[in-house]
């Protein structure tokens, strides 16, 4: 929202605390129930307001001390919060990125490592790929750096 629409919309609300008032339209106005049903319309929504602005996860009380983390899906997309031991908070897809299976199915605890139930493949809660079983032999070119948990936007 730019500042103009912001001042405009400031004065109207004090307009009407003034006036002892709420806003109401000139004319009732309905909604269809397939507003409130419709698949596409959800879809819509997710991929137009829910996944491209900030979505509040969890408040900073629920990540207290290194280590500490939790998972939640929001918008459809599983994410794990983690805290490091400088007091940083990070949030990833809670995603393998070698299989794409779920790292984490608790909702919140403490956990310096995340490790894939598959195939063990574990980050630090940094994000960083930290081990890779049998990585000499059957990943002999594998850039741990280009396997990172998949971040998304962390502000706290």
């Amino acid at each position: 929202m730019n500042h103009d629409t912001e001042i405009v919309l400031i004065d109207e609300l004090r307009e009407l605390k003034a006036a002892k008032s709420a806003f109401l339209d000139e004319a009732v106005a309905r909604n269809a129930l397939s507003h409130y049903t419709s698949e596409a319309r959800l879809q819509h929504e997710l991929s137009t307001i829910f996944r491209t602005l900030p979505v509040v996860i969890g408040h900073s009380s629920e990540l207290v001390g290194a280590g500490a983390f939790l998972q939640r899906d929001a918008s459809g997309l599983p994410v794990l919060v983690t805290r490091d031991s400088a007091g940083q908070a990070h949030a990833f897809l809670n995603v393998c990125r070698h299989r794409g299976t779920r790292l984490v199915d608790e909702e919140a605890g403490c956990k310096h490592k995340f490790s894939c139930p598959y195939h063990a493949w574990t980050w630090n809660n940094r994000g960083e790929l930290i081990g890779v079983p049998h990585e000499q032999h059957g990943f002999p070119d594998l850039d741990k750096s280009d396997y990172g948990l998949a971040r998304v936007g962390c502000v706290e």
